[in-house]
């Protein structure tokens, strides 16, 4: 080796052959990640310079009782992965969005969900009548109805039902005064929206 300078100058006074050394460039890229909402769930790391050629990874962790959906690309808002955890090779500069899904767990001091309209209905016996909830979560599942008649209270009487979080339709099979139970879940916790002195004609 005569000189470690790009540019070498040196005085002649015999014949000379030199060549130059060069060494393969490494390319190195920025790699971001963001939430699209803090409240809902955090990523990590947020920022990282990484070579080519490596493999970045980034963490989504959703804040209970939210819940991570997918990461996309920032800039194509592509979906690239479905997994919390995502590993990928550096080739260019990345920016990255973890999209968090709001849940909305029923506060157990409010009001529960009501079937609008149910407490002035006239029910009549063998006509289905459908109701429409209000203030129900959409990820209310495991919905289940129980007629109870009330001049004998451990007599539970026939009721076909279809109940869904949007609405609920009853189709009451005799006439009577009935107390009507509906129970439903959300994220595992259970619920029951009741209502004493149904009146079915």
């Amino acid at each position: 080796m005569v000189s470690t300078q790009a540019e070498y100058s040196f005085t002649v006074n015999e014949n000379s052959s030199l060549t130059a050394v060069f060494e393969e460039g490494v390319f190195t890229y920025n790699v971001t990640a963001k939430s699209n909402n803090t409240a809902w769930g955090s990523v990590s790391p947020e920022n990282q310079t990484l070579n080519a050629g490596q493999t970045a990874k980034v963490t989504a962790t959703p804040v209970a009782p939210h819940k991570f959906k997918h990461w996309i690309n920032t800039a194509t808002q592509v979906v690239v992965s479905t997994q919390a955890e995502y590993s990928f090779t550096v080739n260019e500069n990345s920016s990255l969005t973890a999209v968090f899904e709001e849940v909305i767990l029923l506060d157990p001091n409010a009001v529960l969900p009501h079937l609008t309209g149910l407490d002035t209905a006239v029910l009549k016996t063998g006509t289905p009548q459908t109701f429409v909830w209000g203030d129900m979560p959409q990820n209310a599942t495991n919905f289940k109805a129980t007629l109870i008649d009330m001049s004998n209270a451990s007599a539970v009487t026939a009721l076909v039902s279809t109940i869904d979080a949007t609405q609920a339709q009853l189709e009451f099979a005799k006439a009577g005064t009935f107390t009507l139970m509906i129970h439903f879940e959300v994220l595992g916790v259970s619920y029951t929206v009741s209502y004493d002195g149904i009146v079915v004609k």
